[in-house]
């Protein structure tokens, strides 16, 4: 290889560190160097002054050493015009940087940052310390000479000043060309310049000497972060690489440099030595991963999209100015369409109630808001859900919701027919939350990739994706409500799953899986059709369809397995087919699906309905009891859009009635903290994602019909 043999003059403040630049304490003023080829042969020189920027006076003890004026130095060019030259004259060809001694590179390296400049390296950079190489070959190790001194030395003759950049480059490269003929097998003995760290541990560099091993390490906070880390503080025999225990432990006098000293049964007593220095802080440290707080465990196939705001401002910039442009960042200004123009425009559900009474809209906010506020890196946007965690379903962890029913959707509609700004708010972080961890992707696994988990420990921990459990009209509500293209490519990676789980067995016969599970499937293909127009989502949604209707056909209504042997009816999955069946019969209406919706429905009446005015949960003696889930008001509604039949309103009533009086108010609940997560407690998501919808288009026909005024609420 080549040899680029450097050495820089520089300057400083004259007046002392509280005129100095920070980022620049030292101003190059000289490059000099010399070219050695293969053969050791000088085969090209560089030696140019530069302009200063920073420093216009001269030092004294400068001016003293290398005897250049200001007025010859303004004659020369910018840094990052010479420094760039410099940089291609040393060429592709694979070189070895050399010096006397260990700044110049860290220096030229700390110019080149400050100018915006591309850095010699991205970490560490081999070179060859000719000074230390000296000291090795002809003297005692540990002594370090002056240039002159090696030079008297080996009786090299002294045919230019010293002290000036080429003229000490062309003495160092006489040198090393000496060390390599007589002692070339001192060449191992690299230096680095650490002017930039290893990024990470996989870019830590160990290199072994024949008297010590060299450990550089990755960058840390501070020295108590440093000293926490097993790797740092570790003893090891450079010999037999043993882990040592140490007689004495790290010790410092003057906090830069470390020592301790360590036995090894084989090699005896060896020291070791740790220094610490500060790194360049050429630019803004950001954290994707946060401080001080254990373990973050991201599973394989999660994703977390992080963004910064970078303010650059006077450095009198008073604190509340800077706290209330990070209020502003994180929650900017955003323009509010009125509710009734929402209506207008027919963007959206019908959710816009003519008659509104107060304490159904004090029930539906209270049920928006009283969820669990869950906190961290991984769980912000989501919540846990109790019911699911006290089954034990996540193996002792809380099992998470991964907005279950479709959260974000909910709290677009709710933001739409309120206006409230911080129902948008929860849409927003709930989608993001679903795009970045409930959504797989990657994965070995063909049926997991773009799916989106259900609910489970970890967010994703021994999940699995079923149809029943894939939504994407909250993300489409946060790509139309944002402007962000990740929420509607989001919805299309969840539909494709979709469609290849379609196409596995599970869902080859229809009644095979309970109506929820096609239910929901088809909910979300036809939400994907009216978003984009595309028509491979409308053949699965044509395929649901027929399937229901075989259903139908084959065993009277559409009974779900329950057991291996068992067929019962579930209304609140039956509603759930009926209401994404109805989704499809509004884009595209048929009669055979009407009959097909209101058959279903007066199952659902005939069948589920107890003498108490509810609907039981499940049809079978142990699980026919009181049940209060919100979907059947939905499946009601339908009837009675469909028909105009009031009948169908009036058996909701005591579910209805029971809903809204027994909701509870928001507030803050009691803080706890399990794994990485900060809990206050409140409700999961999931109570107000599969109430919204049911009541809110329920208490619409109410209000259209004057049935509102027979309902009992308090």
């Amino acid at each position: 290889m080549e040899y680029i043999v450097l050495d820089l003059e520089w300057n400083q403040s004259n007046t002392g560190k509280e005129d100095a630049v920070e980022k620049l304490p030292f101003e190059i003023i000289e490059i000099g160097a010399i070219k050695l080829n293969k053969e050791r042969v000088m085969v090209s020189e560089f030696n140019e002054l530069i302009k200063p920027q920073v420093y216009h006076e001269m030092h004294k003890i400068t001016s003293k050493l290398i005897h250049i004026q200001m007025q010859e130095l303004e004659r020369g060019r910018p840094f990052p015009e010479v420094g760039g030259d410099f940089v291609r004259w040393c060429g592709q060809e694979e070189h070895l940087f050399c010096t006397w001694g260990t700044l110049d590179l860290t220096e030229l390296q700390r110019n080149m940052a400050y100018y915006d400049m591309p850095l010699l390296a991205p970490g560490p950079l081999p070179y060859l310390d000719v000074q230390k190489l000296f000291a090795i070959a002809y003297e005692e190790r540990k002594i370090r000479r002056n240039l002159e001194y090696a030079i008297d030395y080996l009786h090299i003759e002294k045919d230019i000043p010293f002290h000036r950049a080429f003229s000490d480059a062309y003495y160092t490269a006489k040198i090393l060309i000496r060390i390599l003929e007589e002692h070339p097998e001192v060449v191992v003995n690299l230096s680095y310049d650490t002017f930039c760290p290893p990024k990470d541990r996989r870019d830590e560099i160990k290199a072994q000497f024949d008297t010590y091993v060299k450990y550089i390490s990755r960058e840390f906070k501070d020295k108590t972060e440093a000293f926490a880390d097993k790797e740092v503080v570790s003893s090891k025999c450079y010999l037999c690489h043993r882990n040592l225990r140490k007689k004495i432990k790290w010790f410092s006098a003057n906090g830069r440099h470390y020592y301790c000293v360590a036995y090894c049964e084989k090699h005896g007593y060896l020291k070791g030595k740790i220094r610490v220095r500060k790194a360049y802080d050429g630019g803004v440290a950001v954290m994707l991963v946060p401080e001080d707080i254990g373990n973050v465990v991201m599973q394989s196939g999660m994703a977390k999209e992080q963004r910064f705001l970078m303010h650059f401002h006077e450095p009198d910039m008073q604190m509340w100015e800077l706290d209330n442009r990070s209020t502003i960042y994180q929650m900017p200004d955003r323009p509010c369409i009125a509710p009734e123009e929402f209506k207008k425009a027919e963007v959206c559900m019908d959710v816009f109630p003519e008659h509104l009474v107060n304490e159904v809209e004090i029930a539906l906010i209270a049920r928006a808001d009283n969820h669990s506020r869950c906190y961290g890196m991984l769980n912000w946007g989501d919540s846990i859900d109790m019911g699911y965690t006290l089954q034990g379903r996540g193996g002792g962890k809380p099992v998470w919701s991964n907005n279950e029913y479709d959260y974000p959707h909910s709290c677009a509609l709710m933001y739409a027919r309120t206006g409230i700004r911080r129902f948008l708010d929860y849409l927003i972080v709930s989608a993001k939350h679903q795009m970045d961890v409930d959504v797989c992707h990657y994965s070995k696994n063909p049926l997991r990739i773009g799916g989106q988990w259900e609910h489970t420990a970890g967010h994703c921990k021994n999940g699995i994706m079923v149809c029943s459990h894939e939504w994407v009209e909250g993300v489409i509500d946060y790509y139309h409500f944002t402007g962000d293209e990740r929420g509607l490519e989001t919805a299309i990676s969840i539909g494709d799953n979709i469609l290849r789980l379609l196409d596995t067995p599970m869902y080859a016969k229809p009644g095979e899986a309970n109506a929820r599970e096609t239910g929901w499937a088809l909910r979300a293909l036809v939400a994907l059709y009216v978003e984009t127009r595309d028509e491979k989502w409308l053949a699965k949604c044509e395929w649901i369809i027929d399937s229901f209707k075989i259903w139908e056909e084959e065993y009277g209504n559409w009974l779900a397995p329950y057991t291996d042997n068992t067929l019962i009816r579930v209304g609140f999955m039956i509603s759930v087919a009926a209401g994404s069946v109805m989704r499809y019969y509004r884009v595209f209406p048929r009669e055979d699906i009407k009959q097909m919706l209101i058959r279903a429905i007066d199952d659902i009446v005939e069948n589920c309905t107890l003498d108490n005015g509810l609907f039981y949960y499940k049809e079978l003696p142990s699980l026919s009891r009181n049940g209060n889930n919100t979907l059947l008001l939905e499946s009601l509604a339908i009837a009675y859009e469909l028909t105009g039949d009031k009948k169908y309103l009036e058996y909701g009533f005591k579910t209805f009635e029971t809903n809204i009086n027994n909701t509870g108010r928001a507030g803050v609940g009691s803080k706890k903290v399990i794994d990485d997560a900060v809990i206050v407690s409140g409700d999961s998501t999931k109570g107000f994602a599969q109430s919204f919808i049911p009541l809110v288009t329920y208490y619409k026909a109410l209000g259209d019909t004057g049935l509102i005024n027979n309902v009992k609420l308090y």
